[in-house]
């Protein structure tokens, strides 16, 4: 990017142009500057919610995981049929009795 930013402030015929286009060429390098600098305040930012997203999926995995095993043909009661059809239903799966998900 500070390429980009030399090359705007050193524009080749910036001396003898219109001041608005010079005027322009200034403020965009001034405002890929500031956004340059800026990136240390928000990279913390987006490296935390990257590490909570992460968190995150893997904590639906291992629910994801636990409700396949309780959504399994165990149907020893209403209770672990309920509680069977219940994880099913979470995990979006329909009943199909030629399967065990």
């Amino acid at each position: 990017m500070s390429d980009l930013v030399r090359r705007l402030r050193g524009y080749p015929g910036k001396r003898g142009m219109e001041k608005p286009f010079h005027v322009t060429m200034d403020e965009a390098a001034d405002y890929i500057e500031k956004l340059a600098a800026s990136e240390s305040e928000w990279q913390p930012i987006c490296d935390s919610y990257a590490a909570e997203n992460q968190q995150f999926s893997d904590r639906i995995e291992r629910l994801e995981a636990a409700l396949r095993e309780l959504s399994t043909d165990w149907d020893c009661c209403n209770v672990s049929k309920a509680m069977r059809a219940i994880a099913r239903q979470a995990l979006e799966v329909e009943d199909d009795p030629q399967t065990n998900l």
